[in-house]
């Protein structure tokens, strides 16, 4: 529906990213016009459908239409445990998203306060459903960290900026 808020999730479908939590903290928002929406491939994958008409499973899908879900949706959920500076996560607030994920990892360097999105200390049932029901229901809050979020981008962590700070590292080592 035009106004329905979207949550999405890409990437591998596997244990470590937390989606088995997403999946059941999403069970437990009790808003008709939410749904989640998960693109990516892995072992987890059948064992996670589930008959929520608001939770869709895509599968794989090419970057095209990774970059079309990121500009459709709301919210990126990302609660692993382990990750490394996440990709995905630079591509959705590039897609101006408000971004929910773990300490688990580099993201913490984008998003390193609640003005730019939350990151929470684990990724448990609890501590994800709390996040997705503030992101969801708070959204004065969630568009100014979006809108906060992608400055921080621009500003940080474009190809040029990170170009620039590898040369700035190299001066400084002669």
């Amino acid at each position: 529906p035009q106004n329905a808020t979207v949550v999405a999730f890409t990437g591998r479908i596997i244990p470590e990213k937390g989606v088995v939590q997403l999946v059941e903290a999403f069970k437990n928002i009790n808003k008709q016009d939410a749904y989640l929406i998960l693109a990516g491939d892995g072992p987890l994958l059948n064992t996670l459908k589930v008959s929520d008409k608001r939770i869709i499973f895509l599968g794989k899908i090419d970057f095209n239409h990774v970059i079309s879900l990121l500009n459709e949706s709301d919210i990126f959920c990302l609660p692993s445990v382990s990750e490394g500076f996440s990709t995905s996560v630079l591509e959705a607030v590039a897609a101006k998203n408000f971004i929910i994920t773990t300490k688990a990892g580099g993201t913490k360097e984008l998003i390193s306060s609640e003005k730019y999105g939350i990151i929470t200390e684990s990724n448990t049932v609890q501590e994800v459903e709390d996040a997705l029901k503030k992101a969801i229901d708070d959204i004065d809050y969630r568009n100014s960290a979006i809108n906060e979020a992608y400055n921080r981008l621009c500003e940080n962590f474009t190809w040029e900026k990170t170009a620039q700070k590898v040369v700035e590292i190299i001066k400084k080592g002669k």
